[in-house]
């Protein structure tokens, strides 16, 4: 029988972050995602 617990926990902005800072080369491996990024400035 399949685990559903995937569907009562869905992943959370907090999870990708601590995912990306646990994985440092994850960009290297991905690069062409760091051409889609777009950051605002909180400098306006």
């Amino acid at each position: 029988m399949p685990n559903n617990n995937d569907a009562m926990n869905p992943i959370t902005e907090d999870d990708i972050a601590n995912y990306l800072a646990n994985t440092p080369d994850f960009f290297e491996r991905h690069a062409q995602l760091l051409g889609t990024v777009q950051l605002t400035s909180p400098h306006g």
